[in-house]
């Protein structure tokens, strides 16, 4: 929960960069009424406020729009960063020949592997319960033939 009081007016407080999971979110993914009074008012007192999270781009493209963010965010565990018009600022990709290792080795070993990518879903080859914890926390999973399809080439 964000502590409100120590938001005033003529404060020295000129940024709040917030965590999701485990700060931000309850369990269920959910923002708690108290903190979404607590982001309007830094917003509304100029406070800059910035999501940094593991999560996904399409995470915080709802986040951006339900609480009417309007500066940079971070998403992908920094590999990405997008303005509140969604529009990439900085991207960090795996480089492909790192990436093709990744694929090759998930496929050998089993492994579930998901990859996140700058359109907001997490692609994925085949079902595997090691993915499951993806799934539930709503993030928008796409099942493709072949992880290393061009197509899904702008992966972060």
């Amino acid at each position: 929960m964000l502590n409100r009081k120590k938001v005033k007016t003529g404060n020295k407080i000129k940024l709040v960069a917030i965590d999701l999971d485990g700060t931000l979110f309850n369990s269920n993914s959910k923002i708690s009424t108290t903190n979404i009074t607590a982001i309007t008012e830094c917003i509304n007192r100029g406070i800059s406020v910035v999501l940094t999270t593991a999560k996904t781009i399409y995470w915080v493209k709802k986040l951006i729009t339900s609480l009417n963010l309007k500066d940079p965010q971070i998403a992908s565990a920094g590999a990405a960063i997008i303005d509140a018009s969604f529009k990439p600022i900085y991207i960090r990709k795996i480089p492909f020949k790192s990436y093709a290792k990744i694929v090759s080795l998930s496929r050998e070993y089993e492994i579930g592997l998901g990859v996140s990518c700058i359109d907001g879903f997490i692609y994925y080859e085949k079902e595997n319960p090691y993915l499951e914890y993806i799934w539930v926390t709503g993030e928008m999973p796409r099942k493709t033939k072949n992880l290393l399809n061009k197509s899904i080439g702008v992966c972060t």
